[in-house]
């Protein structure tokens, strides 16, 4: 047997080993808590977690905060690994927040009715423990970013229908789930993200700002240096017209990474250059940013939606189309279906900057149109709709259906 597959066997027997004992513990310290504490009213919990328990201030963090402002009497719990740059904040002024992993986790996934998430089942709990103890309650996926530019595998196979219902911002986003992932029409609600609610248009009145924040691509780790990305996003951050561009005009251009992409930052060199500021994660939100920029630049990033949802411009720069597709693929067309001016040179994406510029970061009409067309809910009411959803699935599994 040679060396990589005695490592492949090494790490399975790990990794099963490892779940057993999660679950093993998981199982003694939940029923332990449950002994000893006082009466919960059984499935009548709600838990919620997101990105496995790491706490992104994403759809589920906004629909619990709107719990527990607006209806205290619903027993509902944030699960939260204490790895997240939020935990301690979060922790220390609202004690329905909990430790993921911990031994009232355990107790409260075990008494809850209704699981929300904004990624997979996992956000809430470990996935032996899940198996063993979550396959009767019901699930509501909340999501986290927006359907349209990537496509993503929670809606395959047997995962395709497991959620009683998906919230979803816009009708095409629920045509795209019914026509191409194949979930169930009944199971797809327009009810807008609960996040919008906390999106504001707040840009500075005295400093512009324009945040570039490209999507993450698992297929760049061991090469970054020598990849397509690094050598076309240098260029951009080092090129001569555009920071000439923005020191004119006085606007500050903000590099936002991806969480897992947050390592490759510093081997992107800038020029001095006190316009451009790369933004490490926890820094600030991106709700921070998406708030206070007047222009958007990305490739195929969903968040690029919620900018959308604010009726601000975005300009996508897709200089890697072909390489990214043949990695993710998309639902729609990259081409030419989108909510913003598209460039895929350098030099063309200046461009459509200064443009933007020159018109006051207006969005052009087409787009501003579309926005009316797909997006039947554009107001602060998306919490509300989804608590009243997840408030009727509770009632019928109150009465026994």
């Amino acid at each position: 047997m040679n060396s990589t597959k005695k490592r492949l066997l090494a790490t399975r027997l790990f990794t099963a080993i490892y779940g057993r004992i999660t679950t093993l513990t998981c199982l003694f310290l939940g029923n332990t808590y449950h002994a000893l504490s006082p009466h919960t009213s059984k499935l009548n919990i709600w838990v919620i977690g997101e990105n496995r328990g790491e706490c992104l201030k994403e759809n589920g963090y906004w629909f619990y905060k709107y719990c527990r402002k607006h209806y205290p009497e619903q027993e509902v719990y944030f699960i939260v690994k204490k790895i997240s740059p939020y935990f301690k904040q979060e922790m220390d002024r609202d004690p329905n927040v909990i430790p993921y992993g911990s031994v009232r986790h355990a107790h409260m996934f075990i008494n809850s009715s209704i699981c929300l998430y904004t990624h997979t089942y996992r956000d809430v709990m470990y996935r032996r423990f899940f198996e063993l103890f979550g396959k009767k309650k019901k699930l509501v996926y909340l999501h986290h970013g927006v359907l349209g530019f990537k496509k993503i595998n929670k809606f395959s196979h047997k995962h395709r229908n497991i959620m009683e219902f998906c919230v979803v911002g816009s009708n095409l986003e629920k045509d795209l789930l019914v026509n191409q992932a194949k979930v169930d029409r009944d199971k797809i609600k327009v009810l807008g993200y609960p996040r919008y609610d906390h999106l504001s248009n707040a840009p500075s009145p005295s400093t512009q700002q324009i945040i570039f924040i490209p999507t993450h691509r698992n297929y760049l780790k061991g090469k970054f240096t020598n990849s397509l990305f690094f050598h076309r996003v240098s260029s951009l951050l080092k090129n001569r017209s555009l920071s000439d561009l923005l020191t004119k005009n006085k606007i500050i251009l903000k590099v936002y990474f991806h969480k897992e992409m947050q390592p490759y930052m510093a081997s992107i060199k800038l020029n001095n250059n006190n316009t451009i500021k790369f933004i490490k994660h926890g820094e600030e939100t991106p709700q921070n940013l998406i708030s206070e920029s007047n222009l958007m630049i990305t490739d195929y990033s969903s968040v690029s939606w919620d900018f959308f949802y604010l009726g601000k411009p975005v300009v996508f720069y897709r200089f890697d189309i072909e390489e990214y597709t043949k990695d993710r693929d998309s639902y729609i067309d990259l081409h030419r279906e989108t909510i913003g001016d598209i460039a895929f040179e350098e030099e063309d994406l200046i461009e459509l900057i200064k443009k933007y510029i020159n018109n006051n970061f207006t969005m052009k009409t087409e787009f501003s149109s579309y926005r009316k067309t797909i997006i039947p809910n554009i107001d602060k009411n998306n919490c509300e709709r989804s608590y009243h959803e997840v408030k009727l699935l509770q009632q019928l599994l109150d009465s026994g259906n």
